[in-house]
């Protein structure tokens, strides 16, 4: 059975569907990627897959590059003849499940978080809403990593019931991420550690004024891991963000190709996102022990409970962040530890990689006796 992925960047697809490719070749699946080059393109064939390029931007606004992405997904559907097509993100669910309703092909669309596309209140919000509405139609099953977003989309109606499915985020191989054994220094900083975009839904201002607050500390290491574009920013929090790189808030080490290492030394994970779909970094610090901070939002507040595996703050409220933080450093090392094994336990019981290579599997076998 031939299988075609379609996302809108290669790094989405090594960092977050590796697993799940592999997997899937592994039962015997043959595997196509399209999607956008860039410095993790070449990866892509070492998983076992073919890859092809497509010119999608993203962010790109431009009508006609927009048609000639999508008759170049409608080409390689034609002339590849897949059994089925797995799309992830915006972009290619919209164009993907189009596609479907002209083309026979059997279209998965996962939705893997909905972001300030969806709440907030612009043109661009409802003109996304409205193609969702269009192109799912005839789609076969609509992914979810929250039931939240799942009901957003039923509310909506941009699904019927029959095609949502839960699927427990993009998976995580609890071999990779386990805490590795290690001596504890003398006199050691308790490490804090973000690990995402540099982005505004991601809480970037409110942990900048939370680590202004614990700047007095020098018991306490931030660690900012992630890229930072300054045109991904506000002005205001970009220069903010500047200043405390500069005031030696935090350490900015930009994005880290092995998150492990960092992750090794890191004694609890920060992450004050607006929204999430299933926070893969929560999961991946879940997997390795790490008790985590996060904001009670979808996404989020499904994989933290709070004062069993961490802390949940308010979202935007970075005086009720830095509170969590604070009291986290009260907390006994015996309490820390055990918030970490609750957490290693939450994700192997429900998040590890096998279990949703499971419903990709169930679902697409059930789908292809019925043709």
């Amino acid at each position: 059975m031939k299988l075609m992925f379609v996302a809108n960047s290669s790094w989405n697809i090594v960092n977050f569907r590796s697993d799940l490719i592999k997997a899937l070749i592994s039962k015997g699946f043959n595997v196509q990627v399209l999607s956008p080059n860039d410095n993790y393109s070449h990866l892509i064939p070492k998983l076992g897959c073919d890859y092809i390029k497509i010119d999608l931007n993203a962010r790109g606004l431009n009508i006609i590059e927009e048609f000639k992405v999508f008759f170049q997904l409608w080409y390689y559907i034609k002339i590849l003849k897949p059994d089925m097509v797995l799309s992830f993100t915006i972009k290619p669910n919209i164009y993907c499940g189009f596609i479907s309703r002209f083309y026979d092909v059997p279209v998965l669309c996962n939705v893997t978080g909905l972001g300030s596309t969806f709440t907030n209140h612009s043109r661009q919000n409802y003109f996304i809403n409205a193609l969702y509405k269009l192109a799912l139609k005839k789609i076969k099953i609509c992914f979810f990593q929250n039931y939240e977003d799942m009901q957003y989309f039923l509310t909506k109606k941009f699904i019927a019931k029959h095609q949502a499915y839960f699927v427990p985020g993009s998976g995580v191989n609890i071999q990779l991420f386990k805490k590795k054994n290690k001596t504890i220094k003398p006199n050691k900083k308790f490490v804090f550690t973000f690990v995402g975009r540099i982005l505004k839904e991601k809480g970037i201002g409110e942990l900048v004024k939370a680590g202004r607050g614990l700047a007095q500390d020098n018991s306490v290491k931030i660690i900012i891991a992630g890229k930072f574009e300054k045109t991904k920013l506000p002005t205001d929090l970009c220069l903010q963000f500047e200043d405390a790189v500069r005031d030696h808030v935090f350490d900015h080490v930009g994005f880290v190709e092995n998150i492990t290492d960092i992750l090794n030394e890191t004694d609890c994970l920060v992450l004050p996102s607006y929204r999430e779909g299933s926070s893969r970094a929560i999961l991946e610090a879940m997997s390795m022990r790490i008790p985590v901070i996060t904001n009670d939002v979808p996404g989020c507040n499904n994989l933290v409970k709070d004062g069993v595996t961490g802390f949940l703050t308010k979202s935007m409220n970075h005086i009720c962040l830095e509170k969590n933080m604070q009291k986290m450093l009260r907390l006994t090392s015996e309490e820390r530890r055990i918030m970490g094994n609750n957490g290693r336990k939450k994700v192997v019981a429900e998040f590890q990689i096998k279990k949703v290579v499971k419903v990709y599997i169930d679902i697409i076998n059930k789908f292809n006796l019925k043709e």
